[in-house]
């Protein structure tokens, strides 16, 4: 006969509520059960929510279906200059007038302000004006050999001096030959630039760069953001008084 464990009769217990020693080992091992599938469900969940934490990662970093230059910024819609303590993004198209006027009179600035550290630059070298040439495509063509100069350390450079050169509207861009004459005057004297300018290496890339660009609001060239507000009339001193104020 088993004996009873916490005898609750003489306090009004229903005998259902009395517990025998017989039944504690069962009980305990009931929930050794639950103890045991509480912990599997939680390694269960911890592994999915790593699961998808690394399928966020892969989506992110898998490549594109394209080749981007190895200068290109954490959005992968821009050649990252420099950095510093306020952010400029300038978008540009290298059959644009405007933006032959804006590298004319804001090159030397950007310079010192990248040579300083006070700007995290980058730019977008997009194409809006491709009908603009004849043949049309001009625009892709100068901006992916930009993306080239940018692998040899040489955008500024190359940028200032291909828009120095810009053809007529709705004339022939310049041939690829010029681009790769104008490379080896700012120093990109090697075989792998001439090769990617020839092969439009990075062409996919600008239609990607530009599709990001119009995405973001941007409606024409040049557009100069300086710390989240594009200014107006780009020139020299409109850049360097916006970036004192983001500064302040």
């Amino acid at each position: 006969m088993s004996s009873r464990i916490g005898d609750n009769s003489g306090f009004g217990g229903a005998p259902g509520d009395l517990v025998t020693e017989e039944e504690l080992p069962g009980q305990r091992e009931q929930e050794r059960r639950r103890a045991r599938r509480m912990v599997t469900i939680l390694v269960v969940a911890a592994l999915l929510l790593a699961g998808v934490a690394g399928w966020r990662a892969y989506e992110h970093e898998k490549p594109k279906g394209y080749p981007a230059p190895t200068r290109v910024n954490g959005d992968g819609d821009g050649i990252l200059i420099s950095s510093g303590q306020v952010r400029v993004d300038v978008y540009e198209d290298l059959n644009c007038q405007r933006c032959k006027d804006f590298e004319a009179s804001a090159h030397d600035a950007i310079e010192k302000l990248v040579a300083s550290r006070r700007i995290t630059l980058t730019y977008h070298p997009i194409a809006i004006l491709d009908q603009s040439s004849n043949p049309p495509g001009y625009s892709t063509q100068a901006a992916s050999a930009a993306a080239c100069a940018a692998d040899g350390g040489k955008f500024l450079d190359f940028v200032k001096t291909v828009l120095s050169m810009k053809p007529a509207e709705n004339g022939p861009g310049l041939p690829d030959d010029q681009l790769v004459q104008i490379g080896a005057w700012v120093g990109l004297i090697n075989p792998e630039f001439a090769h990617c300018v020839r092969h439009g290496e990075y062409r996919q890339w600008v239609t990607h760069s530009t599709d990001a660009a119009t995405a973001a609001g941007v409606r024409g060239t040049p557009t100069v953001v300086v710390a989240g507000r594009t200014i107006p009339a780009p020139a020299a001193d409109t850049l360097l008084e916006a970036v004192d104020a983001a500064r302040r």
